[in-house]
C-alpha cells in the first residue's frame, strides 16, 4: 500500500511512523509554516482539563507513544525528552479539593501544600500537584527527530501541500486547523497565543501547568508563558492579548530581569461532541485526522497506528500496481 499524507505535525507523522512499521510506503506533504505541533509547548500527562481525572485509556495511549518515542530516538539520536514532572497549581479552592482527591487516588499524583510547593519551585505561590510521569518535549526537536526517522525508514517528507492523489492508494489529511472549513460542524477551532520572554535568573525546575501556563522554551533562558484559548474564527498572527497573559500570572512571582521578546499564535482543532480525535473516511480514497486539541502527544501515536489499520482494511486489494 502506498500513503500519501498531508500534514507535518505529530499526527500525520505518526501515522507516516505506522505505515512505515507495517512495511508500507509512505510519503508526507508537511505545511511550509510551522503548524501547531510545530510550536506547541509539549506537555504530555492523562490529567487534563479544569478538574482532571484520569484520561480514560490512558494506560495504552502512554504505552504507545512511549514505544514510538523510544523508536524515534533510537534510530534519530535526536534528543527531545526533558525531565520528568510538571506542577499544576491550585488556582481556587475547589480544584485544591479536587487536586487533593485525584492524589490520593493516585501514585504518580502528589499533592503540595503553597509551602512545599514554594521550596520545590522558588517564586510559586499556589498549593498543587506534581505530576511525577508527565513529561515536556521539546517539540520542535520532536518533529525534526520524527522526520529524520521516517526518512531513514524509507519513507519521504517533502515541503509541499501539491500531490497527485492518483499516484497513491489513499491520502490521508492530517493538517490540523486546515481542515475546519471542511469538518465545521464537528470542529471547534481554538486560539492560543504564547508570550515569549527571556530571563538569566528564573529558576523553574518544573513546567507550571495553570491558567496561565509557564514553561521553559526553546533557548536557554527563554520562557513561555500561554495561553490565550480563544474560541472562533481570529487572524492567525499573534495580537496584544498575548500581554494579558502577564496580568493573569496571580500564581506565581516572575523576576525582574525579564524581558520580552516576542509572541507566537497558533490553531488547535477539538471534537464538538467527543473526547478523542476525528478519524473519518471523507471519500473513497481519502481520510482526516485530526481534532487531537491539547492531547496531541498523549493521543497521537496509538491513533495514528487505528487509523493506518482502517485505512489497510479498506484498501486491501486495490493497491497500485
Amino acid at each position: 500500500m502506498k500513503l500519501a499524507i498531508m500534514g507535518g505535525g505529530y499526527a500525520g507523522l505518526s501515522a507516516a511512523m505506522h505505515a512505515l512499521d507495517q512495511g508500507f510506503v509512505a510519503h508526507v506533504y508537511r505545511e511550509t509554516a510551522e503548524a501547531a505541533s510545530h510550536i506547541s509547548t509539549g506537555f504530555l500527562h492523562p490529567y487534563v482539563g479544569k478538574f482532571p481525572v484520569r484520561q480514560r485509556d490512558a494506560d495504552k495511549y502512554l504505552a504507545s507513544t512511549g514505544a514510538l518515542f523510544q523508536e524515534v530516538e533510537e534510530i534519530s539520536k535526536i534528543a527531545f525528552r526533558r525531565k520528568k514532572g510538571i506542577f499544576r497549581p491550585a488556582l481556587f479552592p475547589s480544584q485544591e479539593k479536587h487536586f487533593r482527591k485525584l492524589a490520593s487516588k493516585h501514585p504518580d499524583v502528589q499533592f503540595l501544600s503553597e509551602e512545599e510547593a514554594g521550596l520545590l519551585i522558588p517564586g510559586l505561590r499556589a498549593p498543587g500537584i506534581l505530576l511525577l510521569e508527565g513529561e515536556q518535549i521539546d517539540s520542535l526537536a520532536y518533529i525534526k527527530a520524527l522526520e529524520k526517522t521516517i526518512q531513514e525508514k524509507g519513507g519521504l517528507v517533502f515541503s509541499s501541500q501539491k500531490v497527485r492523489q492518483e499516484d497513491y492508494d489513499a491520502l490521508i489529511l492530517a493538517t490540523g486547523s486546515l481542515l475546519f472549513q471542511e469538518m465545521r460542524e464537528s470542529l471547534d477551532l481554538i486560539k492560543g497565543q504564547l508570550l515569549l520572554f527571556r530571563s538569566a535568573t528564573l529558576q523553574l525546575p518544573y513546567p507550571l501547568l495553570g491558567h496561565p501556563y509557564l514553561t521553559p522554551y526553546r533557548e536557554k533562558h527563554e520562557f513561555a508563558l500561554g495561553a490565550t484559548y480563544e474560541k472562533g474564527e481570529f487572524s492567525p498572527d499573534p495580537d496584544e492579548k498575548a500581554l494579558s497573559l502577564l496580568k493573569k500570572l496571580h500564581y506565581f512571582s516572575l523576576p525582574k530581569d525579564l524581558v520580552i521578546t516576542g509572541k507566537i499564535a497558533g490553531f488547535r482543532v477539538y471534537p464538538k461532541e467527543k473526547q478523542g480525535p476525528v478519524l473519518r473516511r471523507m471519500g473513497e480514497k481519502t481520510w482526516a485526522f485530526t481534532g487531537l486539541g491539547s492531547k496531541g502527544l498523549l493521543l497521537h501515536s496509538y491513533f495514528g497506528k487505528q487509523l493506518v489499520e482502517e485505512v489497510a482494511k479498506n484498501v486491501s486489494g486495490n493497491c497500485l500496481a
